[in-house]
């Protein structure tokens, strides 16, 4: 009976250390350290209507409205109190956006990359409907 139990714990063991039960990362993507965006954060978010969105977060992009396109992330931390943390990369820049979402309004606390940080002055977004611009 005990070999049998110890056969059964080693097989569990090799199980989970097999390279093909990992997931692999879809060809072009690489991993996140953290995870995706949770989906609290995902969404068309705009301070001055949905015609003019400031800002669209996927599970795994960052759009700001003046970029042309969105661009992949590179890490994502998500905390309790509602902190967003993403880092992206624009033509080689790191940047890392730090969001606060508070009672279903995101904002956009902070802004740094290597050379510069930015503050945001306090102005919640509110998520627009799909369908609206860089949706």
């Amino acid at each position: 009976m005990r070999v049998i139990g110890v056969l059964a714990a080693a097989a569990i063991g090799l199980a989970s250390c097999n390279p093909a039960s990992e997931q692999e990362p879809t060809k072009g993507e690489e991993p996140l350290a953290e995870g995706v965006v949770p989906a609290a954060y995902v969404g068309v978010w705009s301070s001055e209507g949905c015609d003019n969105p400031s800002v669209g977060i996927g599970e795994r992009d960052i759009r700001h409205f003046y970029m042309p396109g969105p661009a992949a992330l590179t890490s994502v931390q998500a905390s309790d109190d509602g902190r967003l943390v993403v880092v992206w990369s624009d033509e080689g820049v790191a940047t890392t956006d730090t969001f606060q979402l508070t009672d279903g309004k995101l904002d956009h606390v902070a802004t740094a990359t290597a050379t510069e940080s930015d503050d945001w002055i306090s102005d919640p977004m509110t998520r627009c409907p799909d369908g609206t611009p860089m949706s």
